[in-house]
């Protein structure tokens, strides 16, 4: 399997995902690595996804940026993920998907789907 060693850390680490209830997404400027948002969202836990949808300032369309997303179980981090990205009109934005690791307690890996591909959860910033 490409993603996790092992079918049994595969079903732990997908469980693990169905227990998200809350995302910290922090948005930098990629050159200035000013901060630009961070926001706390909630959500109710289960699902094999979550859309997120975060609003930058018109001035931010085009920049190059870094999302960080951080999901957790209360205050339990589980996964987490970062990647650049350029800020889209809300009027033509469309959903991103990002892959996410986990990095709560125990096992380390990516989810990885049944059939053994990298499993991605969308997101959309």
């Amino acid at each position: 399997m490409p993603c996790c060693s092992r079918p049994l850390e595969t079903d732990a680490i997908a469980a693990a995902f169905a227990l998200v209830n809350t995302y910290q997404v922090t948005v930098q400027d990629s050159a200035t690595q000013s901060p630009l948002v961070d926001a706390t969202l909630t959500l109710t836990a289960g699902g094999s996804q979550h859309a997120l949808d975060v609003a930058l300032p018109p001035s931010t369309v085009g920049r190059s940026v870094l999302v960080t997303v951080v999901g957790r179980n209360g205050s339990q981090e589980l996964y987490r993920t970062s990647t650049y990205m350029r800020v889209q009109d809300a009027a033509a934005s469309t959903p991103v998907a990002l892959s996410v690791r986990y990095t709560g307690p125990g096992i380390r890996g990516r989810v990885a789907t049944a059939a053994g591909a990298c499993y991605r959860a969308s997101r959309s910033l």
